[in-house]
């Protein structure tokens, strides 16, 4: 009987873990492609041609005065990561 009861509280720690952890983290490019289409803002294609360089995709990105940007020109992380994921280098 104790054994049934350990399982079943087992069990819902287990699915209570899952529920509440986020298990996917979409990084680079990921974040940045829903408005970054072509129709909204510049896709992948468009900033790899205009910027040479990493560096320079992510201080233009910094520079940027959209209000949609405020919280990723904050995340260098982030859009180092998107650079390197469109090709820059």
């Amino acid at each position: 009987m104790i054994f049934k009861k350990m399982i079943s509280v087992f069990i819902i720690i287990c699915f209570i873990t899952l529920f509440f952890c986020d298990l996917t983290t979409a990084g680079g490019w990921d974040q940045c492609k829903g408005c970054h289409n072509g129709n909204l803002a510049p896709d992948a294609k468009e900033l790899s041609n205009k910027y040479d360089t990493a560096d320079k995709f992510v201080a233009a990105a910094k520079r940027s005065e959209n209000s949609l940007m405020a919280s990723i020109k904050r995340n260098e992380k982030l859009l180092r990561e998107a650079a390197k994921d469109i090709g820059l280098k």
